[in-house]
């Protein structure tokens, strides 16, 4: 499978790129994991289970933290929650 020219000069994983391309498309808004989750795997089915949506959040929370380590993304916990957005230079 193809990737994007972009991607492939910043050397990024998929789910890591996929991750900064929505942020940077959302740059006035923050997420939380499921959200981004959602996002990058599509949306969930009214069918999912609680245990599923969860399992996806858990699928992206490595990601997330491996840009946020590496400077791209910010975190921020408000209100007992983790949210994430692009980090803005």
């Amino acid at each position: 499978m193809p990737i994007s020219r972009a991607q492939f000069e910043k050397g990024m994983e998929d789910m890591n790129y996929k991750v900064i391309a929505f942020l940077k498309a959302h740059s006035d808004e923050a997420f939380e994991a499921s959200e981004l989750a959602e996002a990058v795997f599509g949306a969930t089915s009214p069918a999912k289970t609680s245990a599923e949506i969860s399992a996806r959040s858990k699928k992206i929370e490595f990601p997330l933290a491996d840009l946020v380590k590496q400077g791209l993304v910010e975190k921020k916990t408000i209100g007992g929650k983790d949210y994430y957005a692009i980090r803005l230079e």
